[in-house]
């Protein structure tokens, strides 16, 4: 049973998981073979907040181990236009315009649901992820 707070659910899910989920995909490194085996991320028609911390987890379920580096090798992120992304200094901007235009989106409380939910190895996406239907035309120039 999880605790009530958003927050403390998610401490929880991270904690029971050992995952670090904080602006995960802005460094998200997979061998090819492990992409396969997640499906890559959650193909989601809306807003692509917690598709990152989604597939950490279904790689997780899937017994991959999350890898987590030590504070000395950081990756610096590029800050989005204010209401193009989540920033700190404007946290509800993006949200207010997603929601105007009626975009769907996983927010906290959802994310939990989905995460807590996951009884056994989950795959989000179908065997035909991707461009799995599609063949394309190989060019060399």
């Amino acid at each position: 049973h999880l605790p009530s707070s958003s927050v403390f659910q998610k401490l929880y899910l991270r904690l029971r998981y050992r995952a670090h989920t904080n602006a995960c995909g802005d460094f998200t490194l997979l061998a090819k073979s492990d992409w396969e085996t997640v499906r890559g991320y959650p193909e989601f028609e809306g807003f692509s907040w917690h598709l990152d911390s989604l597939l950490v987890y279904q790689a997780l379920k899937q017994g991959l181990k999350q890898v987590i580096l030590p504070s000395d090798n950081v990756i610096y992120h590029i800050e989005h236009l204010q209401g193009s992304g989540y920033t700190p200094e404007t946290p509800k901007l993006v949200f207010e315009k997603i929601e105007k235009k009626r975009i769907p989106c996983i927010d906290d409380n959802a994310l939990i649901q989905k995460i807590s939910a996951l009884k056994k190895p989950y795959l989000y996406n179908g065997s035909n992820w991707g461009f799995g239907l599609h063949s394309f035309d190989e060019v060399q120039f």
